[in-house]
């Protein structure tokens, strides 16, 4: 069983960003990640996964799944300048 993952936020709330700092993919993977915004959109993703415009990693349980995206929060948090929030957010847990 594999998790699909999707991006949801207000118009400007940094949903690109953060889609450009998990895929490393510059300003191609905005255009695409505008593009599939709409949760109704799982064609489309199949579409550009299969195009190899997007990867998509399979991931079978939580941990993994963390472990997956802990760096690339940790870079964008860095990027922006909110490693004392996410420090706050990790406390709090």
């Amino acid at each position: 069983m594999s998790t699909k993952i999707g991006i949801v936020g207000m118009p400007n709330a940094g949903k690109s960003s953060l889609f450009n700092a998990l895929t490393k993919a510059g300003a191609e993977a905005a255009a695409y990640g505008r593009e599939i915004e709409q949760a109704e959109d799982a064609a489309r993703l199949e579409a550009l996964d299969g195009e190899g415009k997007l990867k998509r990693t399979p991931i079978g349980d939580r941990a993994a799944m963390k472990a997956l995206a802990d760096p690339a929060i940790e870079t964008y948090a860095k990027a922006i300048g909110a490693e004392a929030l996410l420090a706050a957010i990790r406390a709090a847990k």
